[in-house]
């Protein structure tokens, strides 16, 4: 192997140590729950961003305290969703 080739190596190495793998061989078990928290990761981030938008229209959090509330204001929930993907997709990298 060549000053390059190990110069490669070494960097794999660094990366691989970087995102939390300690060496390249990975238990069969440690790569099917890494694949899986992709999914589950973008599935909780939206449930999360859709609880948010649905307690925003509950004005009666605090009792006896009525707070204004203006629909107009909130985007459709189309416009929502596309605003949602994009901010769980930067999280999630």
């Amino acid at each position: 192997m060549g000053k390059h080739e190990k110069d490669t190596v070494r960097k794999a190495n660094t990366a691989l140590k970087w995102w939390g793998f300690e060496n390249d061989s990975m238990k069969p078990i440690q790569l099917i729950l890494g694949l899986l928290k992709i999914p589950v990761d973008f599935l909780m981030g939206t449930i999360a961003f859709l609880v948010a938008y649905h307690l925003r229209t509950i004005t009666d959090l605090i009792p006896g305290v009525q707070l204004p509330l203006d629909l107009d204001v909130f985007p459709a929930i189309e416009e929502y969703m596309s605003f949602v993907v994009t901010a769980i997709l930067v999280l999630i990298t």
